[in-house]
Parts: structure tokens; C-alpha cells; sequence
């Protein structure tokens, strides 16, 4: 269950970053 959790959370934030990168490229074009 920890591992799982784990592995959720690194999703999570890699989603974030790439949420985060495509609004910024996006606002720049």
C-alpha cells in the first residue's frame, strides 16, 4: 500500500510539471 502510494504521489507530480510546462509554453506562444 506505502509503495503504491508512493508511486501515485511521483504521478501526481510529474502530471503537475507537465500541466505546468504546457501552460507556460502556451502562454509564451
Amino acid at each position: 500500500m506505502n509503495k503504491f502510494f508512493k508511486k501515485n504521489k511521483r504521478v501526481t507530480i510529474d502530471l503537475g510539471i507537465i500541466k505546468y510546462t504546457y501552460r507556460r509554453g502556451r502562454h509564451t506562444l
